[in-house]
């Protein structure tokens, strides 16, 4: 709707905009050739796209300079005041269209310039209702990246057009905009939006939080891609049809409604699970607290992700905790869990964990006394990204996590992440609320349900590194001092390095030496050779001149005439 003579809004027909999504989402509904009353129409960019769908444009606007020119290129155009009382302005509009069968209703950029849009929407609804026709409109996404990032930084620019035009008297996000259209009777069936990742707010353009590639800009821009889809969509263009309003649902976005968790129990695929039923009996002595529970059984992985997120989205509970079959909790877990939370709110909340050994002959479903009798506290794994401690098990039964991290913040499981895909789901959500030790209570877990926590611990890592992450009060400190311990440790690898090198260096000098000393051995093997073999024939030849001396003695003494007769 325009004012009086104002042509800030006289543009032509553009495909990229609103316009060219309303006429794409009428010619895919393959609505029925008829009248197209276009509300608040201005000048009536859209008109002959449509009348070219063989649709009969009809203008409705208080502007009668737009009002003309649109008789004037050959459509029917009326004067219609849409601040009129509810029930004005459906009779007047009921009065235009007279007889004649309508086919669709338009209110492009239009209903936001309004103060009471509800009114409007049940307006329509009476104009709407003899031929069935469909509602086509094109509201503004106030909670595009842009605006949001700019409020963070006391912002709060409006303009002649866009998002933040200055007349604008309503703002929806795209949960509201559903909601207040179905309670006035019209159900969403299509979409056409706008997607824009650089909005018309996207001013100063090197502000830190609009400029890609900043760490303000990346941190906070995953954080609103994660919420929902909607941190690009520059205008909702929206398709509806009538319906009955559903009933009023009971809130549960305010804290003091919502009981303090959701508890959902993963249960074996069996239709009988003796440990879910333990567990219900658990949850039945936490009964002094409210709490909700949500069973889950998959046959695969994979579905058992899909179904514990849709269990986390559509939980009531202030926090939510998943439980799988063979695991308890003790009397008073859920009410030493909220006093813990009020010294610490908005915070995931991590219980002690104990390991029992399920081949005991209660199997996990006797009393919680008897297996806690023989239960073994473990170190529970730490889910801070600055840790330099060993790995271990991250058991997600022994955290509480609060139920706006999926609701509102967008975080969910992801089943790439496989066996430790719960283990990384904690590890973001605490990079986002923090942890809370409630050392007064427990839960016990059986022996075989441990994760391996070498596993853990580098998909933790890794789904840590996927986005940019928010640094707590005293992190730059930690980082510095890990930083100094890793000079100091490099320090101490150059000194050994430089010390191992210079034994190298011995090493080789002793080799040099032992291979001379190994050398002049052999050398003096040669020649000790040499000299005994000399030796040795010099000691023959003296024996044999000795036999020689003593054989001549022997015959001197003899005589000649020989040896003498016996």
């Amino acid at each position: 709707m325009t004012d009086q003579g104002d042509v800030r809004y006289r543009h032509g027909f553009d495909p990229e905009t609103s316009s060219g999504s309303a006429v794409r989402l009428i010619e895919a509904a393959k609505l029925e050739p008829g009248v197209v009353l276009d509300i608040g129409c201005g000048f009536g960019a859209i008109a002959e796209p449509l009348t070219s769908l063989g649709h009969h444009y009809v203008g409705v606007d208080v502007d009668e300079r737009a009002l003309a020119e649109l008789r004037d290129r050959g459509h029917e155009a009326h004067r219609c005041d849409l601040l009129a009382a509810e029930q004005e302005l459906a009779d007047r509009l009921r009065g235009i269209v007279g007889e004649r069968r309508v086919s669709a209703i338009l209110a492009l950029d239009v209903l936001e310039h309004l103060l009471d849009i509800p009114a409007t929407l049940r307006a329509l609804v009476s104009v709407a209702q003899p031929s069935d026709a469909r509602l086509v409109v094109s509201f503004p996404n106030v909670t595009h990246y842009d605006i949001g990032a700019k409020l963070l930084m006391g912002r709060w620019d409006t303009t002649d057009e866009g998002l933040l035009d200055r007349t604008h008297a309503q703002f929806l996000s795209g949960r509201d905009l559903v909601r207040v259209f179905g309670e006035a009777g019209w159900l969403q069936v299509d979409a056409d939006d706008v997607v824009r990742p650089v909005s018309d707010q996207c001013f100063p353009s090197y502000t830190p939080v609009l400029r890609p590639g900043t760490p303000a800009h990346d941190l906070l821009r995953a954080w609103r891609d994660a919420a929902d889809p909607y941190g690009s969509t520059f205008q909702f263009v929206r398709l509806f049809r009538l319906g009955h309003p559903p009933a009023r649902a009971e809130r549960t976005d305010i804290d003091e409604l919502r009981p303090f968790a959701t508890v959902v129990l993963v249960g074996r695929q069996d239709a009988d699970d003796p440990g879910v039923d333990a567990l219900r009996r658990d949850l039945d002595a936490n009964a002094d607290l409210d709490h909700e529970i949500r069973v889950v059984v998959a046959p695969d992985q994979r579905s058992r992700v899909a179904l514990i997120n849709e269990a986390l989205r559509e939980a009531r509970g202030r926090y939510v905790v998943v439980l799988e079959s063979g695991q308890r909790v003790p009397p008073g877990w859920l009410r030493a869990l909220a006093a813990v939370e009020q010294v610490a709110v908005g915070a995931i909340l991590r219980s002690r964990v104990r390991v029992y050994d399920e081949t005991d002959a209660t199997n996990g479903v006797g009393s919680y006394d008897q297996l806690a009798a023989g239960a073994e506290e473990i170190t529970a794994g730490t889910l801070d990204p600055l840790h330099v401690d060993e790995p271990a098990p991250v058991v997600p039964a022994g955290y509480a996590v609060p139920a706006e991290v999926v609701q509102t913040a967008g975080l969910l499981i992801e089943p790439r992440h496989g066996e430790s895909a719960l283990a990384a789901f904690l590890a973001r959500a605490a990079a986002l609320c923090g942890v809370q030790v409630a050392g007064m209570t427990e839960v016990l877990v059986p022996s075989r349900q441990l994760p391996d926590p070498i596993l853990d611990d580098e998909r933790v890592t890794d789904a840590l590194a996927e986005s940019p992450m928010l640094l707590r009060v005293g992190d730059a400190a930690r980082l510095a001092d890990l930083r100094r311990r890793v000079l100091s440790v490099e320090e101490r690898l150059v000194a050994l390095r430089s010390q191992l090198a210079a034994r190298d260096q011995q090493l080789q000098t002793l080799s040099g030496h032992l291979g001379e000393l190994g050398a002049r051995l052999q050398a003096a093997e040669a020649e000790r050779d040499i000299w005994r073999r000399a030796a040795e024939h010099r000691i023959g030849v003296w024996i044999g001149v000795r036999i020689g001396v003593l054989a001549r003695r022997l015959f001197d003494r003899l005589g000649p005439e020989g040896p003498p007769a016996p």
